[in-house]
């Protein structure tokens, strides 16, 4: 029985383990693809690496007009990546002179409010031609908070179990609140690489791609050291 006790410790142990990593994991997804993130970080790389010599200003009178003789209800802005933008005709007869801004803004809100006919999330990729802009749209950002609560409810039954098969309830805080601790670590790793990162010679876009997905990570990595502390202290007392 105490064999049988033990081995269901370290195995549940190690699942928590697992199970709060991906937590935090999907957690951090969740927080950092939404769209005030998202449109920052996209249209950095965009204005860098997609609009950096555009002169819309001799564009703007052209567009507006084709707008209004063709009835149009948007023109496709071309670029050298795989990359759509179409910006709303409706915007462009509004504005005396087009810029990246208004370029930026048009296509990360079509990217991130897009409905998307794929149902399930991988089955997105299958279905994406070129870029697989659906990854930092909000339907990616619901279906990784629901992963979140997946992982959330897995790792209360794992702390459930755990408090059952402790033989000293009273070392149960300090035990889980050490292991929330412990799988903190891997977050505040994945802070430091993206600001290693952003040092290199294309740091700049590196760090901001990496910054869509990672953004929340240092405040994931802290309310993991504060939970684990709060544990800890519970078990101390």
């Amino acid at each position: 029985m105490g064999f049988l006790r033990k081995s269901g410790m370290g195995l549940f142990t190690i699942l928590l383990i697992v199970f709060l990593v991906l937590t935090g994991f999907f957690l951090t997804f969740g927080l950092s693809l939404n769209y005030n993130n998202v449109q920052q970080n996209v249209g950095s790389f965009l204005n860098k690496n997609v609009l950096p010599n555009t002169n819309l200003s001799a564009i703007s009178f052209v567009w507006a007009t084709t707008c209004k003789l063709q009835n149009l209800t948007k023109i496709e802005f071309p670029t050298e990546l795989d990359l759509k933008i179409d910006i709303p005709c409706t915007k462009i007869v509004a504005q005396n002179n087009l810029s990246n801004e208004l370029l930026v803004s048009s296509f990360v809100e079509d990217l991130y409010f897009k409905k998307y006919d794929c149902k399930m999330f991988f089955g997105c990729f299958k279905e994406s031609k070129g870029v697989p802009t659906f990854i930092i749209s909000e339907k990616a950002r619901l279906y990784f908070m629901g992963k979140f609560w997946l992982f959330v409810l897995l790792s209360v039954i794992s702390l459930v179990v755990l408090f059952f098969l402790a033989e000293k309830k009273h070392n149960f805080g300090f035990l889980t609140g050490a292991i929330f601790i412990l799988s903190a670590i891997f977050f505040l790793g994945i802070n430091q690489i993206s600001s290693s990162l952003a040092m290199g010679e294309f740091g700049d876009n590196l760090s901001g791609l990496i910054n869509i997905f990672f953004a929340s990570s240092k405040s994931v990595f802290s309310v993991f050291v504060i939970f684990g502390i709060f544990l800890i202290v519970i078990g101390i007392v």
